[in-house]
């Protein structure tokens, strides 16, 4: 079990598995669950498997398919890989079982995730857990993940996202000298990345053609 202790953005972040994990364990693993299972909990006596040859095999991938199960709930921060036991494995030590190779190998590609645009940038703590087949769990083990902040610029586009460029022109005639001429596109467009919201808008003359950076503006116009 993996979780996010204080999951402050939830669904917007969540765990998740790395690229390449993801597609062997699409091609390898059990379908991805609505619910968590409690299979490897579960012993199963009686004759079963060779465990010589399931030792031998234990840390080779080809032995873990079908075997896996990854739940994973945005909405509490919560990620949760089982493996169950075949019957007689349990008579093996935990490192000449597959399923502490399967889980082992799952746990080193787990990744956090936040799709939100403007996070809280409070460290996020996250704990690792294991359960052995008798039902006890390992202490936790916490990493944290530090929210760095970065502000996107926002944009400005006179013409609209449309048309290329990012510029307008118009042409002044005898009669728009009294009536006047727009400066800029009915579809003009004002947006920010990363959803900061737009709070001030500058408009200045420039004959010269030099352009204005925002420190020239010293007075909000609108």
């Amino acid at each position: 079990m993996v979780k996010i202790a204080n999951p402050t953005d939830a669904p917007l972040e969540f765990l998740g598995l790395t690229d390449a994990y993801s597609a062997w364990y699409a091609a390898n693993g059990a379908p991805y669950a609505d619910a968590p299972s409690d299979v490897a909990l579960t012993k199963r006596t009686g004759p079963g498997v060779n465990i010589d040859v399931v030792a031998s095999s234990a840390a080779d991938q080809t032995s873990w398919t079908g075997r896996l199960t990854v739940t994973i709930r945005p909405q509490l921060g919560t990620l949760e890989i089982v493996a169950p036991l075949a019957r007689g494995e349990e008579l093996l030590d935990a490192m000449d079982a597959p399923t502490t190779h399967a889980i082992r190998d799952a746990l080193r590609h787990v990744t956090y995730h936040h799709t939100g645009k403007r996070p809280d940038t409070a460290a996020r703590g996250l704990s690792f857990e294991v359960v052995d087949a008798d039902g006890g769990t390992s202490a936790p083990a916490a990493f944290l993940v530090d929210i760095l902040s970065v502000n996107d610029a926002p944009t400005l586009d006179l013409n609209g996202l449309h048309r290329g460029g990012t510029g307008y022109s118009s042409t002044m005639g005898e009669h728009e000298r009294v009536l006047g001429v727009a400066l800029v596109d009915a579809d003009l467009y004002v947006g920010d990345a990363d959803g900061t919201l737009i709070v001030r808008g500058r408009v200045a003359y420039d004959p010269a053609g030099v352009g204005y950076s925002a420190t020239d503006f010293p007075v909000s116009l609108f």
